[in-house]
């Protein structure tokens, strides 16, 4: 199962990776906006995309209008994410045949549930989420040793806060409550 993740902060693509990667899904891609995104999927077969609805250059609004005019892509899945939860935006989604809609911040565990809908699983589980891999790919490095240990609990955590997201560059306060949530529930499981 190959799925093109598209948004244009990094953060929340590597965030949708981390969840993905949880669930068990390995072929993952990703492009910062709706052209390269088009580009990708001009060139390559993918099962499943995931997009940001607002990015430069080309909106995830856009990149569905335009698949859904190619003919050899125009049935590729393609599930929005945004902030947004305006009837309208909704609705001229709709207008163009996406497959479904969710919006941020949302957990692990919803957009298992928006797959479910979409009929998509993964093929194979993978054994172990590697929290480590993930905090380092974010720049959260420092957070690591938390998790070298098997007894992980809130307390042998540094206590991450919003404001620390915000200084290593994650600009979106609804990104920031995305992944301390998405931090929280690996602790919890």
């Amino acid at each position: 199962m190959r799925i093109l993740i598209v948004d244009d902060q990094s953060t929340m693509r590597n965030l949708i990776k981390g969840m993905l990667g949880k669930m068990g899904f390995s072929e993952l891609d990703e492009a910062e906006d709706g052209d390269v995104a088009l580009n990708k999927l001009k060139q390559e077969r993918y099962d499943l995309v995931i997009s940001d609805l607002h990015m430069p250059r080309m909106s995830g609004l856009d990149l569905l209008k335009e698949t859904r005019s190619i003919q050899n892509i125009q049935d590729t899945p393609i599930l929005m994410v945004t902030t947004e939860s305006s009837k309208s935006a909704v609705l001229e989604a709709i207008k163009w045949r996406v497959n479904g809609y969710i919006v941020k911040p949302f957990t692990p565990e919803t957009l298992g549930e928006k797959l479910k809908k979409l009929g998509i699983a993964a093929r194979g589980t993978k054994s172990e989420f590697r929290i480590e891999e993930w905090l380092n790919g974010l720049g959260l490095g420092e957070y690591t040793e938390a998790f070298a240990s098997n007894d992980i609990t809130r307390e042998s955590l540094p206590e991450l806060t919003s404001d620390d997201l915000k200084e290593i560059g994650v600009a979106s306060l609804g990104h920031r409550k995305t992944l301390i949530a998405a931090i929280k529930d690996q602790i919890l499981n």
